[in-house]
């Protein structure tokens, strides 16, 4: 009687390492890699938000004046826009190399469609932190906190199903 070959089920960190993990594991991976592509544009956004060049924070201060809501809403516009690039080549990268499995497009048709979603993604949440700003008088901290979380959702379903073999 012939012995059945099976192969061994995989570790946690086999199956973590592995681009076909289990979807718990994928949203894990998601989740934390997101945590290091947001530390990337929040530390871009809050070094030039905290720089005399955009001042974008609750108490910034321009010639000894606190800034109006107007110019924090326009800096913060700006701020994003510069750390965008940033946290979108650390997305792409992570997301490649350890989250999801490329190959449903090729490489430039894959990252032009990584990049529109993400800029989708982004400009939704440009454009809506700042009106929160002007027409609630939030702070920038939660207006940032409603831009990643708002990114992050629309993200997810759009390179799981659309950009990459999932």
């Amino acid at each position: 009687m012939e012995a059945e070959s099976t192969s061994p089920e995989p570790n946690l960190l086999q199956q973590f390492l592995s681009h076909d993990a289990h979807p718990v594991f994928q949203v894990a991976k998601y989740l934390i890699f997101g945590v290091v592509t947001v530390a990337v544009h929040m530390t871009v956004f809050y070094l030039l938000a905290s720089g005399s060049l955009f001042p974008a924070l609750d108490n910034s201060l321009v010639d000894g004046q606190p800034i109006s809501d107007a110019l924090r809403a326009r800096n913060s516009t700006i701020n994003n826009g510069i750390a965008w690039f940033f946290g979108n080549a650390t997305a792409y990268t992570l997301n490649v190399l350890w989250v999801f499995k490329p190959g449903r497009h090729n490489k430039a048709t894959e990252m032009a469609l990584f990049t529109l979603v993400n800029l989708i993604a982004f400009l939704g949440g440009l454009f809506g932190g700042p009106l929160l700003i002007k027409l609630l008088g939030v702070s920038t901290h939660l207006s940032q906190g409603t831009y990643v979380l708002s990114s992050m959702i629309v993200n997810f379903v759009c390179r799981k199903f659309f950009i990459f073999k999932g």
